[in-house]
């Protein structure tokens, strides 16, 4: 007998397919509240905690939320990096800036454009770090450049 838990919820009957719509029209909407408290809890290391959290939850034997782990983790090493100055930034991170906090404060919203105890659910924080780094992908490139460099010197 199959148990209530499950069952797909109702309107939920093929999930990958309602989840790829969902992902594809959906707006991922991230108040600007959100996005300005990333620094401040940054700082006083609340932020930490919640993305490690929804990193634990991550199932790493699917390609998608490793790639996803990745991303996250390469974004909050360089967000500490850059707090405690041991990584300079580039000259234009003023205007990267913000999308950084956007993915991450996207990343810890509870109420997403799809739930994350969906099967699917997780689709809407990878898609928000892919077009993350389809925006600052050279920025990216030149952070994990820089911590290849510091793990090679010990």
């Amino acid at each position: 007998m199959e148990s209530q838990a499950s069952k797909p919820s109702p309107g939920r009957q093929n999930p990958k397919l309602l989840g790829f719509l969902f992902a594809w029209l959906e707006e991922r909407v991230v108040c600007a509240k959100a996005i300005d408290l990333v620094i401040p809890t940054l700082r006083n290391r609340w932020l930490r905690p919640e993305v490690e959290a929804k990193l634990a939850s991550l199932d790493l034997s699917l390609p998608l939320h490793v790639d996803l782990h990745r991303r996250v983790t390469l974004v909050m090493e360089m967000l500490e990096a850059i707090e405690t100055g041991k990584y300079r930034t580039l000259d234009n991170w003023s205007e990267m800036e913000p999308w950084l906090h956007r993915a991450i404060a996207y990343f810890v919203k509870a109420g997403d454009a799809i739930p994350d105890h969906f099967e699917d659910g997780l689709e809407d924080d990878h898609r928000e770090f892919v077009a993350l780094g389809e925006k600052l992908g050279g920025m990216l490139e030149h952070f994990e450049a820089w911590q290849e460099i510091r793990r090679r010197r010990g």
